[in-house]
């Protein structure tokens, strides 16, 4: 009886050490094996701690290093994994957020919803954040803006919270985790905070666990509204993104040029991150800090463009358009809305200037986003890269080279206008004037048709379509930044659309109309051979780039010819007394013809869908010509409304 409660108690004490020997196994596996990053992050932290020093981007210049884009030190809050609890950290969220919300801070998260009138939907500007946001919870393309909150409040435990609270702390959490927020990495929940404000929530959230200032280097816009289509914004790293920019050795919390200047010499203005080792005692204390690497700056790009230039070639576009919206008669200019100039230095090729309207502010940018997206007039769009235009009868000078090199016509030949064009049986084309017998030169003077739609049959699209190309037309600029490479007429282009090609068609695209588009950078290009007498370059916004120090220069512009148009001295010395003629007793005589510069020029009133835009091209002067122009004004009418545009410029370069 004795012996067998002896064995019991044995067998007893014997299953109670097994027990503890695996809860303590399995505390151990958790500890080394579950919460490894964790409870290494804080051993590390005991001893010492790397703090990354960020790196300043480069600045941007001008032409003249007239500081365009520089930095200042900016504060960001951001979310410690290591010190929030876990079971706290929504409640944590929600604060910070309604705190945020309070000192009007910017914040960086959001999910792609809109909450309007007690029903959810998707926003229809976050097209790429919706799809995402679909596929990163499993959902099919169909899945309604309800039944996916749905699943991502179940997912992050938000049942107890209203709609809206939920979407706040859902909106923080999604994106922590496509930032890859970890006990190494914190999540940077505000940018560039104001001094006031960040003042003002430090004094509100000192009790907070977890939330941490960071001091970083902030971009900073001093002339934030010039060429804002060319200089660009930075923007964070989205989760898309950071699957190749971390071969890169970026971070997530890093910032990255996402368009313009500012994206294209992303690898010269990025700089290179310092480290910073602070050494702690038992007690958490600072007892020693010191920098390992220094960060060192990304490098200075020093663009092409001329700033005061730039600002007179901004407001002076500005200003003609709303002269033409309170001048013009109704539907001959007074509907005018948008448009682009561009100025080249005809030698170099290099960008003097390039505006586009409307515009905007660059600083104002993220503030305004839903609003300058959603605006008609679309002040994002880069009218002056991106847009296309038929030229209209700017095109003529092209369709003059490639006739007068082409013998089909000569200084001296003529054709008879007589108002109508009657070769066709059944299509007779109009002028707009009764010319009588007419040549090249008063041909481009008074702009006539009929004699461009003569020399345009003789010499079908082929032979028109070779010289317009020779001359920048319908191809690359080889400028740095995306362009649009617009196209030219043809039976091909005609066919690929799913139309069909007539006799008749060639010449309308000889007066720069049919399926002929352009960019205004094109045409500028374009104007500037012809200037160049036949000598194309390759056209650039980027002067120079220099190390931060300003010690060493990394890259320079060398002026590049692309091509040597097959036309012979003769034929551009004609084509521009043309040109010549149009500014002195011509289309374009009320703006330069008494000028005391010659400007030779050539207007344009390219027909439209709706109303007629306005063109404009000229350079200056005629001779060892220094710049070339051309102006775009959407619903313009008149070619000559595009020619004070150019006036003030030409004022201001010479005067210069």
């Amino acid at each position: 009886m004795i012996d067998f409660k002896i064995d019991k108690r044995i067998y007893i004490l014997f299953g109670l050490s097994i027990m503890f020997f695996l809860i303590f196994a399995l505390q151990l596996f958790k500890i080394q094996i579950i919460d490894n990053n964790k409870y290494v992050f804080l051993a590390n932290s005991s001893s010492s701690k790397i703090q990354v020093i960020k790196a300043s981007r480069g600045e941007i210049t001008d032409r003249n290093s007239k500081i365009i884009v520089s930095n200042k030190n900016g504060f960001n809050i951001a979310l410690n994994k290591a010190l929030i609890d876990k079971n706290s950290e929504n409640k944590l969220i929600l604060d910070i957020k309604n705190l945020l919300y309070k000192y009007n801070i910017n914040q960086t998260d959001e999910l792609p919803f809109v909450f309007k009138n007690n029903k959810i939907y998707f926003d229809k500007n976050k097209k790429r954040e919706v799809k995402l946001l679909k596929s990163y919870f499993e959902c099919n393309e169909k899945v309604s803006p309800k039944e996916l909150l749905e699943k991502i409040i179940k997912k992050y435990k938000l049942q107890k919270y209203t709609v809206f609270e939920a979407l706040t702390i859902a909106g923080v959490k999604y994106s922590m985790e496509i930032c890859g927020y970890s006990y190494s990495n914190p999540y940077v929940i505000a940018r560039n905070i104001p001094i006031e404000s960040l003042i003002k929530f430090k004094e509100s959230s000192y009790d907070f666990q977890g939330v941490e200032i960071i001091e970083t280097p902030s971009r900073e816009y001093i002339l934030s509204d010039l060429a804002p289509h060319l200089i660009g914004n930075v923007g964070p790293i989205f989760a898309e993104e950071y699957e190749v920019l971390k071969e890169q050795d970026y971070k997530i919390n890093d910032i990255i040029g996402k368009n313009g200047i500012e994206k294209y010499c992303e690898k010269y203005l990025r700089g290179s991150d310092g480290e910073k080792i602070v050494n702690l005692d038992n007690q958490g204390n600072v007892s020693k800090l010191y920098i390992k690497n220094e960060p060192i700056p990304g490098n200075t790009v020093v663009l092409t463009i001329d700033s005061d230039l730039q600002y007179v070639a901004q407001k002076s576009l500005e200003k003609q358009i709303i002269n033409l919206n309170n001048t013009a008669p109704a539907g001959k200019g007074k509907e005018a809305d948008s448009g682009a100039v561009v100025v080249l230095n005809i030698k170099t090729g290099e960008v003097l200037a390039m505006a586009t309207f409307p515009s905007y502010n660059i600083n104002e940018y993220n503030k305004n986003f839903s609003e300058l997206i959603n605006n008609e007039k679309k002040p994002l769009f880069n009218r002056a890269l991106l847009g296309a235009y038929a030229p209209g009868s700017c095109y003529k000078p092209a369709v003059a080279v490639a006739a007068l090199e082409e013998n089909v016509a000569s200084a001296t030949s003529c054709v008879r206008c007589g108002h109508v064009y009657n070769f066709f049986s059944g299509y007779k084309p109009r002028c707009l004037g009764h010319h009588g017998n007419i040549n090249v030169m008063d041909a481009l003077k008074l702009s006539c048709n009929i004699y461009f739609y003569d020399v345009g049959r003789i010499l079908g699209i082929d032979r028109i379509n070779f010289y317009s190309q020779q001359l920048g037309l319908g191809c690359e600029t080889g400028i740095e930044l995306p362009e649009n490479i617009g196209q030219l007429a043809s039976p091909e282009l005609r066919k690929k659309n799913g139309g069909s090609w007539y006799p008749g068609d060639v010449l309308q695209a000889a007066v720069g109309q049919s399926d002929n588009l352009m960019s205004p950078l094109q045409l500028a290009n374009y104007t500037a051979t012809i200037a160049n007498r036949g000598k194309r370059m390759k056209v650039s916004i980027i002067k120079q780039i220099k190390s931060y120090d300003n010690k060493t220069v990394i890259y320079e512009h060398n002026p590049k010819v692309v091509c040597n148009v097959k036309a012979t001295p003769q034929v551009f010395e004609t084509v521009i007394e043309g040109m010549t003629r149009a500014s002195r007793i011509g289309t374009a005589r009320r703006y330069f013809g008494n000028y005391p510069i010659t400007v030779p020029s050539k207007t344009g009133t390219p027909e439209t869908a709706n109303l007629c835009n306005s063109t404009f091209i000229c350079f200056a002067p005629d001779k060892d010509s220094e710049i070339a122009i051309a102006v775009v004004i959407e619903k313009g009418w008149h070619g000559y409304t595009g020619a004070p545009v150019a006036k003030d410029i030409i004022d201001a370069y010479f005067k210069k």
